[in-house]
């Protein structure tokens, strides 16, 4: 009995492992708060922070040491340098005020990632979503080349591109698409 309880103690210390890493918000206000965040690590990767963390809440330390949480609802861009994965910009949309979501790409649509705990372990789940023109959908399920389809009608080469699957655009290539449609709109 004694050894269950040791493993579990050494196993629940290594997956709450947590580090510190520069960065800023900024607030509702435009208030810019340099900080630093203190993250989750991946429990396969000492180097990687755990994305789910995030997407909720935002735990600071301010200069002064102060420990403070943000709420998506209340801060409009977490910004975090420093992890092995690069620099990340969160930020919260007026669409959906109860998340964080990774800004991957800023433009007339614009594609982020939602981080969700993944509840059989392992890394977390990445939900990925596009803006257009105030409509904020998920692109999971079985009709997302459908969904997708309807935020570049307006571009009609690059539409018949992405709904012919067979010779050209695949789903793991959306960021690329969206890359060059927001560039043929500049």
């Amino acid at each position: 009995m004694k050894i269950i309880f040791t493993f579990l103690f050494v196993l629940l210390s290594v997956v709450t492992n947590a580090q510190r890493f520069d960065g800023y918000v900024v607030t509702n206000a435009n208030d810019t708060i340099k900080c630093k965040f203190s993250l989750d690590m991946n429990i396969f990767d000492s180097t990687l922070f755990y994305d789910a963390g995030i997407s909720k809440r935002a735990k600071i330390y301010k200069e002064n040491g102060e420990k403070v949480k943000y709420m998506p609802s209340e801060l409009k861009t977490v910004f975090i340098t420093g992890p092995k994965q690069g620099d990340y910009r969160f930020v919260s949309l007026a669409e959906d005020k109860d998340h964080f979501f990774h800004e991957k790409i800023k433009g007339k649509i614009s594609y982020y990632i939602l981080y969700k705990g993944n509840l059989q372990g392992g890394f977390p789940l990445q939900e990925p979503y596009v803006l257009k023109d105030g409509k904020l959908v998920e692109m999971t399920g079985f009709s997302t080349r459908k969904k997708f389809a309807a935020f570049i009608i307006d571009y009609p080469e690059l539409y018949e591109k992405w709904i012919d699957s067979n010779n050209n655009y695949k789903l793991g290539q959306m960021e690329e698409v969206i890359i060059l449609y927001n560039e043929h709109f500049k």
